[in-house]
């Protein structure tokens, strides 16, 4: 059921989940105007580029395989298909950057979901507060 609706004055969206209101509520703060036009999917981006890169999931051939033997997953982007790959080597490359927080994931998104959730920060709020630290330093 769609029970989380948004709250935006004329704004009638309504999602399965909190991060994909999450999500949705950046287009109002004027942070994404590319928004996917494909039912159910309303993912935004900041840039066409990005949503260019996005469509590319939502078709039904995907160009990235596996190489692992016996794995016949494939993927839409090549992001996608490193951060499978990195779970057949166990590989969690990307860590959390907090002083107090010791998790690390397969790929870039794991960890985006994980900023969001658990410290309540976007990817650019990160992204600046490691910028401020390393000029610090």
């Amino acid at each position: 059921a769609r029970n989380k609706i948004c709250e935006w004055p004329g704004c009638e969206a309504a999602f399965k989940d909190m991060s994909a209101l999450n999500v949705h509520r950046t287009i109002h703060l004027g942070l994404r105007d590319c928004v996917c036009e494909y039912p159910e999917c309303g993912k935004a981006f900041r840039t066409k580029g990005a949503l260019t890169v996005h469509y590319e999931t939502h078709k039904p051939v995907k160009k990235y395989a596996c190489s692992w033997s016996a794995c016949e997953q494939s993927f839409s982007t090549r992001s996608s298909l490193k951060a499978h790959l990195n779970k057949h080597e166990g590989n969690r490359a990307f860590k959390c950057p907090f002083d107090d927080c010791q998790v690390a994931y397969y790929g870039p998104n794991y960890l985006r979901k994980h900023y969001q959730k658990v410290h309540h920060k976007t990817m650019d709020q990160v992204k600046q507060m490691m910028a401020n630290t390393d000029a610090n330093a």
